[in-house]
C-alpha cells in the first residue's frame, strides 16, 4: 500500500480544494489514491461520477462506464495506515459488510458530512464496472481495412439496439481517421468465422481481393451488440466488429460529361429505404462537388448496369460506352422504389459500379427543342396518359388483387391514399383546393344552402329508395337513384359510355369545344364491397347500400382523388329522420351549386387562364396566380417545383404584374409556399434580424370562402385544413449540408435570439438552412414554429449552461398557445431526445438538433 500522497496548494485560496482519500474495490483492491476536488465540485450535486471516473483513468488507467460507477462510504472508521496489510481480509468480507452505498447525486459534502478533514481515515470506496472494449476495424471503399482499434462500449449501449451505437462509432471515426460520416450510413458486419487481430494488416490484401461479403455478414441494427457477438467480446485475440458504410459505387453519364473516374457516395439508412427519387437532391450535391456540374434534382435519373460491371474496367470501356450507348448496358431504375430494392444487395460488392447518373444539363438546347417537355411535371402528366389507355376497366380495376398493381406504378397510380404494402409507396397529395376553388366552395355552402320542400321530398324519397334491399335489376335500380338524384341537383345524370365501352352508372358532363368533360361520375352498389369492389376507386359520387359519399378529383400531372364528405347515411333508421333529411338535403344542394359553378368555369373561365408559352402549363401546379395585400396587386407564373417530392407544396414563381406600391418588381423570382398551419410571427421576427428571407404575404387562398362570414363553418369543412399562401424572397441557395464553424457561429446567434424573444424553430435540419452568398445562415420553413411557456423553468432544460445564464430572467412573456410537433411527425429522424409527436416543443430540442447538424 503506498503512502497517501501529498499536493501543493495556494495559501491564498478561500475556499481550498478538498482531498478526499478513496480507494478502488475490486478483485484485487488497489492502494489507497487522493483527489483533490475543487470546492464549487465538492458542493456540486451529480459532480461525483464524473470526477472519479476520470480519476481512475488517470490514476489506475481503469476505463470505467459511468453509468456502472457507484461510492460507498465505510460503516467504521478505515484507517489508512495499515490498509495494505489488511487488504486481504477485507476482500475476504462482502461490500456490503464493510461499507454503504450512497446517492451520488448529492453533493460529497453532504455525503461526508466533514469526514473529509479528518486525512487518517478512507473517505470513499469506488465500484464500477468497465467498459466493454472492442476490437474493430473500419472497411469503406476509401479506406479498405484498417489496423485494429479498440471502442470502449458502454454497458448499458452495448446493450441497446446497435443502431443506437452508431454516433458512438461516427464519433471515432472522425477521431481515429479523421473521417466523417454520417451515422445514418454506418453498418455493422460480424467475421463468419474468427478473425485473428495478430496478422490482420499482413493479410489486408488477400481481404480486400476476396470481398467484404465473403468474410463477414450484416448485423440487424435492431439487435443489441451483446446479442449479435453472443460473447465473443471477451476474446481479446479477434476482430469483434467492422464498420463500413452504405456506400455505393456510381459514375456520371451526361453529353457534356460523358462517364468519369468512379465516385463513392455514402447514403444515409432512411435514404437507402425511401423512394430513390428522394436521393435526387444527395446526388446532385455530390455533382456540384464532385465536377461542379450544378444540376437540377429533378432532372436526375439512376440506371443499373444490365450485368456487372468491374469498376476496374471502367476507363478501358469508356469509349466502347458512349459509343454504343448507356441503354444498351444499362436500364433505368424505377424512381418510385427505393435503392434498396433497385440493388438488391449488390451494394455490398464493392467492386462492381452500383449506379450510373444521368442528367440533363440547364445548359444543354437545341433549336426546336420542347422545353415543356424538360420539366418533370409535364413528362409526368405524358406518361400518365398513356398508361390510362392500358389499364383495366373500373369494375376490374377496382378489385384488390389488381388495384395494387395500378398503385405500384407511378404511371397509373392514383394519389388516393390507398398504397400496397411497403414503405416505398406514397400515394398521398397535396390537398385539392390548392388546384381549384371549387372544393373549398362546395364545403363551404352546406350551411348556407336552404332546401325547399320538393328538396326535401326528393331527398326523402331517395333515403327511402337506399335502404331498400330491392332484387331488381342493377340498371333499374340505378335508373331510379339517378331519377332522384337529377331531380335533387337540376341535371340529368345517366350512364354513358366510354371510347372503351365502360359505362358508369352515372354521368353528368359539359361539352368543352368536341371533348366531353365529365363533372359527376357516379357508382352505386347495392351493397358495399359488391363485386370485390371499393366503389370509391371508381367515382366520384359513391354509394352502397344507403351509404353515399362524395369525393373530389384533378387531374394535374397525375390522378389526385380525396374525400370530401365521408360515406354518410342515406337511409331512414328511426321515426324521427327530419334533420338528418334535412342535412343530407343541404349537401346535395352544394353539390348542384358546386356543379353549375364548375360548369360555369369549363364554359367561359377555362378559356382566360393564361398559357404562358415560356413556362410549364398551368394545369400541373396550383390554380392561385395572384396575391392581393394593402400595397397592392401581384400576379405570378410558376416556374418549378421546389422539391422533387411528389407532395410538394413550395415552387418558384416569376413575378408577371405588380401593381400598387408592392414590394416586388416584374420579372423578379420569388417563393410561394401553401401551408395549414404557419410560424408568421416567427418569420417575421427572423427576417427583421435578416435571419430568414423576408416576408412578402401571409393570407387566405384565392376566392377561398369568407371565414369572418361564417361561409365555410361546416362540420364538413372543419374536418379539413385551411390552406393559406406564403410569399417570401427567393435565395439562390442551396440547403447547407457542410456546416462551418462559422455558420455554426451564427446558428447559436439566432437561436439566442429567438429562444430571448420566447419563440422555438423545431425543425432545425440541414435542409432548411441556406448560406447565401455573402455567407450569411438564414432559416426556412417555419412550419412548426412558434411560442413557448417562457414562466416555466422546465422549459430550458437541455438548453447549454452557458445559454441558459444568457436567458433567465430576459426571456419575453408568452401566453401561448405554445408550439408543438406535428402528429405525423417522421420519428425514424434522428431527433433530439424528447421529441415525439404532439409534444411541447422546447429550446433545448433546438440546441440538441444544432448538435446534430453536420
Amino acid at each position: 500500500m503506498s503512502s497517501i500522497k501529498t499536493r501543493s496548494r495556494s495559501q491564498n485560496e478561500a475556499k481550498p480544494d478538498i482531498s478526499l482519500n478513496w480507494i478502488f474495490f475490486t478483485l484485487g483492491m488497489s492502494h489507497v489514491q487522493v483527489m483533490d476536488v475543487p470546492y464549487p465540485l465538492f458542493i456540486q450535486r451529480n459532480s461525483s461520477r464524473k470526477l472519479f471516473a476520470d480519476n481512475l483513468q488517470q490514476e489506475l488507467g481503469f476505463q470505467a462506464d459511468v453509468n456502472t460507477l457507484e461510492l460507498w462510504e465505510p460503516k467504521n472508521p478505515l484507517p489508512v495506515k495499515g490498509l495494505k496489510q489488511r487488504k486481504d481480509q477485507l476482500l475476504k468480507n462482502d461490500l456490503q459488510d464493510l461499507a454503504e452505498e450512497v446517492q451520488h447525486a448529492l453533493p460529497l459534502s453532504t455525503i461526508l458530512g466533514g469526514k473529509e478533514k479528518d486525512a487518517s481515515i478512507v473517505h470513499i470506496i469506488i465500484t464500477a464496472e468497465a467498459l466493454i472494449s472492442l476490437n474493430w476495424c473500419f472497411s469503406s471503399s476509401d479506406f479498405s481495412i484498417t489496423d485494429i482499434r479498440v471502442a470502449a462500449i458502454p454497458r448499458d449501449l452495448f446493450n441497446k439496439p446497435s443502431q443506437k451505437s452508431r454516433k458512438l462509432f461516427s464519433d471515432l471515426l472522425q477521431n481515429e481517421f479523421n473521417f466523417c460520416a454520417d451515422p445514418n450510413t454506418i453498418q455493422f458486419l460480424t467475421p463468419k468465422d474468427p478473425l485473428p487481430v495478430k496478422g490482420l494488416k499482413q493479410r489486408k490484401d488477400q481481404l480486400l481481393k476476396n470481398g467484404l461479403q465473403d468474410l463477414a455478414e450484416e448485423a440487424e441494427l435492431a439487435l443489441p451488440l451483446s446479442t449479435i457477438l453472443g460473447g465473443k467480446e471477451k476474446d481479446a485475440t479477434i476482430v469483434h466488429i467492422i464498420v463500413t458504410l452504405i456506400s455505393l459505387n456510381w459514375c456520371f453519364f451526361s453529353s457534356e460529361f460523358s462517364i468519369i473516374d468512379i465516385r463513392v457516395a455514402a447514403i444515409p439508412q432512411d435514404l437507402f429505404n425511401k423512394p430513390s427519387q428522394q436521393s435526387r437532391k444527395l446526388f446532385s450535391d455530390l455533382l456540384q462537388n464532385e465536377f461542379n456540374f450544378r444540376a437540377d434534382p429533378n432532372t436526375i435519373q439512376f440506371l443499373t448496369p444490365k450485368v456487372p460491371f468491374p469498376i476496374t474496367e471502367i476507363k478501358e470501356r469508356k469509349d466502347q460506352l458512349l459509343k454504343n450507348g448507356l441503354p444498351n448496358f444499362a436500364e433505368k431504375a424505377e424512381l418510385a422504389l427505393p435503392l434498396s430494392t433497385i440493388l438488391g444487395g449488390k451494394e455490398k460488392d464493392s467492386s462492381i459500379i452500383h449506379l450510373f447518373v444521368c442528367v440533363k444539363s440547364p445548359n444543354e438546347s437545341h433549336e426546336g427543342h420542347d422545353k415543356l417537355a424538360d420539366l418533370p411535371e409535364s413528362e409526368r402528366f405524358k406518361r400518365t396518359v398513356a398508361a390510362s389507355y392500358r389499364i383495366k376497366a373500373p369494375s376490374v380495376g377496382a378489385q384488390l388483387i389488381h388495384y395494387r398493381d395500378i398503385q405500384r406504378s407511378p404511371e397509373t397510380r392514383i394519389y388516393d391514399g390507398h398504397y400496397p404494402p411497403g414503405p416505398s409507396y406514397s400515394t398521398i397529395a397535396p390537398p385539392l383546393e390548392l388546384y381549384h376553388p371549387i372544393f373549398n366552395r362546395f364545403l363551404g355552402l352546406i350551411d348556407h344552402c336552404s332546401p325547399t320542400v320538393d328538396d326535401l321530398k326528393h331527398t326523402q324519397g331517395l333515403m327511402n329508395y337506399l335502404g331498400e334491399l330491392s332484387s331488381v335489376d342493377e340498371n333499374v335500380r340505378n335508373e331510379r337513384i339517378n331519377g332522384y338524384l337529377s331531380g335533387i341537383l337540376g341535371r340529368i345524370i345517366q350512364p354513358s359510355e366510354n371510347a372503351d365501352k365502360t359505362k358508369p352508372d352515372g354521368v353528368s358532363s359539359v361539352l368543352v369545344g368536341m371533348a366531353s368533360v365529365p363533372l359527376i361520375i357516379a357508382e352505386f352498389k347495392k351493397s358495399l364491397g359488391e363485386g370485390n369492389c371499393d366503389p370509391c376507386i371508381q367515382a366520384s359520387l359513391i354509394g352502397g347500400g344507403a351509404w353515399l359519399g362524395i369525393l373530389g378529383a384533378v387531374w394535374t400531372d397525375r390522378v389526385i382523388v380525396q374525400s370530401l364528405i365521408e360515406l354518410r347515411w342515406f337511409g331512414i333508421s328511426s321515426t324521427e329522420e327530419s334533420k338528418r333529411i334535412l342535412r343530407n338535403a343541404q349537401i346535395l344542394l352544394a353539390l348542384r351549386q358546386a356543379v353549375q359553378e364548375l360548369q360555369q368555369f369549363y364554359r367561359q373561365d377555362l378559356a382566360t387562364i393564361p398559357v404562358h408559352e415560356s413556362g410549364p402549363h398551368p394545369r400541373l401546379y396550383p390554380y392561385p396566380t395572384s396575391y392581393t395585400d394593402n400595397s397592392g396587386r401581384v400576379e405570378f407564373k410558376y416556374l418549378r417545383s421546389l422539391d422533387g417530392d411528389m407532395s410538394c407544396v413550395t415552387f418558384l414563381v416569376q413575378v408577371i404584374s405588380a401593381e400598387g406600391q408592392t414590394k416586388v418588381r416584374v420579372g423578379e423570382e420569388i417563393v410561394v409556399k401553401y401551408v395549414a398551419k404557419y410560424g408568421k410571427e416567427v418569420h417575421e421576427f427572423l427576417a427583421s434580424k435578416f435571419h430568414a428571407p423576408e416576408l412578402l404575404h401571409y393570407g387566405c387562398l384565392p376566392d377561398s370562402p369568407n371565414f369572418a362570414s361564417g361561409e365555410g363553418n361546416s362540420k364538413e369543412f372543419g374536418q379539413r385544413d385551411r390552406m393559406s399562401m406564403v410569399v417570401m424572397r427567393y435565395i439562390d441557395a442551396e440547403p447547407s449540408f457542410q456546416l462551418s464553424d462559422h455558420c455554426r457561429e451564427q446558428l447559436e446567434e439566432i437561436l439566442l435570439k429567438l429562444h430571448l424573444e420566447g419563440y422555438v424553430f423545431g425543425d432545425l435540419r440541414n435542409q432548411n438552412i441556406l448560406v447565401d452568398n455573402s455567407g450569411s445562415v438564414k432559416l426556412i420553413d417555419f412550419n412548426w414554429c412558434g411560442e413557448y411557456d417562457t414562466r416555466k423553468e422546465s422549459s430550458l432544460n437541455g438548453v447549454p449552461k452557458n445559454v441558459q445564464d444568457k436567458l433567465k430572467g430576459r426571456l419575453k412573456p408568452r401566453a401561448g398557445p405554445y408550439a408543438c410537433y406535428p402528429l405525423s411527425i417522421s420519428m425514424s429522424i434522428d431527433w433530439a431526445d424528447g421529441v415525439k409527436p404532439l409534444r411541447a416543443i422546447l429550446p433545448g430540442h433546438d440546441w440538441s438538433m444544432l448538435k446534430k447538424l453536420k
